[in-house]
């Protein structure tokens, strides 16, 4: 578990801040053009993005730097450069759209029972009537199947806020203090288990302390071990008598 206290959920910004027209209509569809996704999650026009590149910010300053035979385009927002990028019609294809709703069912259910599985997490979003059945298509699976670091829609949101975050840690005031710089990483919302399909939110600690997660991990080694009935009952025997004398163990209090 990092010291540094986790990110909150970033939210999902509906207007455009080139053009300053709405992104998105009620029914969450892209209005105005196309809409860019890009690594930071801010949201932009895709035609916007494009002409920031050959604008000047506020500052004076160009958005991104030149390169690749022509001017380069930056976030509008935080000034991120991007040299391509995709772009989508619907509101629910982008990761900060469901972030907030994953992050609401998080803190509906709690750590009480360890680890949430996503798949509990995703029915519950797949019974919500304030989605739509188009938004929803973006719960689906085949998203999960994307393995680069532009997944979209619901996996694309796991995928981003449970990514840690690298930076770069200042020490005893830095150089010019007489301390120094170094890199180092922070926890970002929650923690992602792609492996057991479970999610988990940072700032409840760290998971693998938990002993519902040990046990898991047991039983997970356990299952992987191929014996037959016979087998097992001598192994649950074993571990039956090792218990007993564990727990038997601490000094007799006698009566006087």
């Amino acid at each position: 578990m990092s010291d540094h206290a986790p990110q909150s959920v970033p939210e999902m910004n509906t207007v455009c801040i080139v053009c300053l027209e709405d992104l998105f209509d009620e029914e969450g569809i892209a209005k105005n053009g196309e809409v860019a996704g890009i690594p930071c999650l801010h949201l932009v026009h895709s035609e916007c993005l494009r002409r920031s590149g050959e604008a000047l910010n506020a500052d004076g300053k160009r958005y991104g730097i030149g390169g690749l035979g022509s001017p380069r385009a930056g976030c509008p927002i935080c000034s991120q450069e991007v040299t391509f990028w995709p772009t989508y019609n619907e509101a629910a294809a982008f990761p900060t759209f469901w972030m907030s709703r994953i992050q609401d069912v998080l803190e509906e259910t709690g750590p009480a029972r360890g680890p949430i599985p996503v798949k509990a997490i995703r029915a519950k979003l797949k019974a919500d009537d304030r989605l739509t059945t188009e938004q929803k298509k973006y719960l689906s699976t085949k998203y999960k199947e994307d393995n680069s670091s532009c997944r979209i829609g619901f996996y694309g949101a796991l995928q981003k806020a449970g990514a840690k975050i690298f930076y770069w840690k200042v020490v005893n005031g830095g150089p010019d203090n007489g301390g120094y710089t170094t890199s180092a990483w922070k926890d970002n919302v929650w923690h992602w288990n792609e492996e057991e399909g479970t999610l988990w939110d940072i700032k409840w600690g760290d998971p693998a302390r938990r002993p519902a997660a040990r046990i898991h991990k047991i039983w997970k080694f356990m299952r992987r071990i191929r014996l037959g009935a016979l087998e097992w009952t001598a192994l649950v025997l074993v571990v039956a008598i090792v218990a007993s004398v564990w727990f038997d163990s601490g000094e007799e209090i006698t009566k006087s």
